[in-house]
């Protein structure tokens, strides 16, 4: 598919592992790669400013983890709850909503990219776990390590998290 776009293509990747893998197809010069344009939403939402100073009352824990077929544990807590899944009908609000969402925690556990960005530009403790692909992995990476001291990737999850009797972990 990628070989046959024409020379007037450009494509921009958010993290290295597209980006080298759409190169084989196209001029060097039609392929970019750059930060997730999530992590932009403070350079045009000034509201951002004031969300990240909200603070909640205690030290929590908000779970997000995927429910959907990219799910990769096995042993979802209670409170957990998937965001997107959550949000899904709301497109309008969803990028303000998912930063207040995370505003409420301290501490957020999460598989889900965007999620990840979320609680990282919220200054939130974060901890940022691979999804059933190496989406999550490459862009913590290219455009989030380094950037944000609280946010880590998280490739095992902790027992609590994993199912005796689901092997989806990878």
């Amino acid at each position: 598919m990628l070989s046959a776009l024409d020379g007037s293509v450009k494509i921009v990747a958010r993290e290295r592992r597209s980006y080298k893998y759409v190169k084989k197809f196209l001029s060097p010069g039609n392929v970019f790669v750059a930060d997730d344009m999530a992590l932009k939403i403070p350079d045009y939402d000034s509201e951002v400013a004031r969300m990240r100073q909200l603070k909640p009352s205690e030290k929590n824990i908000g779970y997000m983890f995927r429910t959907d077929k990219a799910r990769t544990i096995g042993h979802l807590p209670e409170s957990n709850v998937d965001i997107s899944e959550e949000l899904k009908l709301r497109v309008r609000e969803t990028a303000r909503d998912v930063l207040s969402t995370v505003t409420d925690y301290s501490e957020v556990w999460t598989n889900r990219c965007h999620v990840c960005i979320a609680a990282s530009l919220m200054d939130r403790e974060t901890r940022c776990f691979p999804n059933s692909f190496w989406k999550v992995q490459a862009v913590f990476e290219f455009s989030l390590k380094g950037r944000f001291p609280h946010t880590h990737l998280a490739l095992k999850p902790p027992k609590m998290l994993l199912s005796t009797s689901e092997k989806i972990w990878l």
